[in-house]
């Protein structure tokens, strides 16, 4: 029987290198299905819409995937000063994401001893000016994943997240392009192995699904070049 993941925001960055890395997962043979779940097939910012669109994508399978990788999610820095209602919930769509991904996976839409791989960042662990609303949505998601984790424990189901620092990727680009270059360079600095690749998470995210990470859940794996041990 084949390996079926859902990758969610698999259209560049990050979600498209997890989907490239899962394709090249070796199992001695196994064959391995990767589906995509993009802002074209639900609204992101409603759960039931997640909920409902991974139900019917499991439901059409005849069982749960194997496992589910939440890869969608928006960035912005901007100061509180600046901050208009719109911005905390344009931050919080990670986060309703990750809400309406559990909530399938306890309705089966997740096989037993599947894996939910929730992606987080270094934001939620260390405060930075002008990050308050995206520090909040990374830090609900990895909330989250604990509670879920103990939930889901009963059935195999494992739930990770993985905090990232910064890699090259469209939406790191966004970010540092408005940067002056002493600032992008500082930023830089602040990760001992410098500014990653999305390869370097992606590997993570496929460490998390595989059988390696058995017993492993509820957990935060950092990977940022060593951005937090400073």
């Amino acid at each position: 029987m084949a390996l079926r993941y859902l990758v969610t925001g698999s259209t560049g960055g990050l979600g498209l290198a997890v989907v490239d890395e899962l394709r090249r997962i070796d199992l001695d043979g196994a064959e391995v299905e990767v589906e995509s779940l993009n802002r074209a097939d639900a609204d992101f910012s409603s759960p039931q819409a997640v909920s409902n669109a991974i139900l019917a994508r499991s439901g059409a399978l005849g069982r749960g995937f194997d496992a589910i990788v939440h890869c969608a999610g928006a960035a912005a820095i901007q100061p509180l000063r600046m901050h208009r209602d719109h911005t905390f919930a344009d931050m919080m769509v990670a986060a309703s994401c990750a809400y309406g991904i559990l909530r399938a996976a306890a309705c089966d839409a997740v096989s037993e001893g599947g894996s939910i791989v929730l992606m987080s960042s270094v934001a939620a662990h260390r405060g930075t000016a002008g990050m308050a609303a995206y520090s909040a949505g990374k830090a609900a998601v990895e909330a989250m994943a604990r509670c879920a984790a103990i939930e889901l424990a009963p059935r195999g189901i494992r739930v990770n997240c993985v905090a990232a620092g910064a890699f090259e990727s469209p939406m790191h680009q966004r970010i540092t392009k408005r940067m002056p270059a002493a600032s992008r360079d500082a930023y830089e600095a602040r990760h001992p192995l410098g500014f990653g690749d999305a390869r370097n998470v992606a590997r993570t995210v496929v460490h998390l699904v595989s059988e390696g990470s058995s017993w492993t859940t509820g957990s935060t794996v950092v990977v940022d070049g060593g951005f937090l041990a400073r």
